[in-house]
């Protein structure tokens, strides 16, 4: 569970973050400077190079319609959440 019933709408009853990190569904901003998907999905960029591609990294996608998260390889021209994890 990484997504807080406070900002996220389907998640009525939600009672709490497990992991200790709660999302907020931030949407992204495009190549061109627009906002999308605000309300609706958080992206995140990670560390991972998209195999034979240097431009593009890999993402993560949370939603507001799934209890899943889900990895994709995106052009690094869109501007994504970063969050920052410090090893134990």
């Amino acid at each position: 569970r990484l997504k807080d019933s406070l900002y996220w709408p389907d998640m009525a009853g939600y009672k709490g973050e497990l992991s200790g990190f709660n999302a907020l569904p931030s949407g992204y901003r495009s190549y061109g400077g627009t906002f999308h998907e605000k309300g609706d999905r958080a992206y995140f960029w990670t560390t991972s190079n998209v195999k034979d591609h240097p431009f593009s990294k890999t993402a993560i996608i949370l939603s507001r319609y799934t209890n899943q998260a889900y990895t994709f390889g995106e052009a690094i021209t869109n501007g994504y959440s970063v969050r920052c994890i410090k090893d134990r």
